[in-house]
Order: C-alpha cells, then structure tokens, then sequence
C-alpha cells in the first residue's frame, strides 16, 4: 500500500524579505511528518515561524472557501534570518493540523526567500 507524501512543494519563490513574508497555504491533511527547508541570500534579519491552522478550508486547486486563523507553533530552536545566505531546516513531527504556512518577520535588511515543503504518513 502507498502512503501519502508530499514532495517537494514550492511555499515561496524569490520572496522579498524587504519585508514580511508569507508563504503559501499547504494542506497537510493526511500527512503526519513534514519538513520545511528555507534558503536565503543577501542580508536579511529577521525571524521564521511555521504557523498552523484548524479552521482555514480550501478547495483542491488552493481557492480559499473559509480563511482561517493561524497559529505559530513552537519551534526549538527559533529560526532566524541573521544576515549572511543560509538553509535552515525545520522537522515536524506528528503534526495534527489540517494545513500549515511559513511567515518570515523583517526586522532589517533585504534579500531573496525560497522555501519548500516535503510531508509523509508514518
């Protein structure tokens, strides 16, 4: 039997972290494991947060029925932008949530955000 996965799904392309930034909205329904990988350039500074939602619904094809409220989940260690181009990346484990999006928060700066997300059953 096939498990579900999730492979490689683009979040944001080139984003302009001159300023806050979010990604995408990723439904995650059927997947308990998911992994976020975020790679910058320039001199972004800043803070990363995966933020979670119960109550957004969307349709197959991404087209928001009901905009839910969001949630940032507690990441240990915090991801943060400080400057030099970098790859962070985040694992989560056994997650419940319906769907899940990044934010990234400028605190100065500038540069270019990729993020992508990648999900499995256990």
């Amino acid at each position: 039997m096939l498990k579900p996965i999730l492979d490689q799904s683009k979040l944001i392309e080139a984003g302009d972290m001159s300023s806050d930034v979010i990604s995408k909205v990723q439904d995650i329904k059927y997947l308990d494991n998911v992994g976020v990988q975020l790679k910058w350039s320039g001199n972004p500074v800043g803070r990363f947060d995966v933020q979670v939602s119960a109550n957004h619904q969307q349709d197959i094809y991404g087209n928001v029925i009901k905009p839910g409220d969001w949630v940032s989940i507690t990441l240990s260690p915090t991801i943060n932008a400080n400057g030099a181009p970098d790859v962070a990346y985040i694992d989560i484990s056994e997650i419940s949530s319906l769907y899940l999006r990044v934010k990234y928060t400028r605190t100065s700066g500038t540069g270019a955000l990729d993020c992508i997300a990648i999900a499995k059953m256990i």
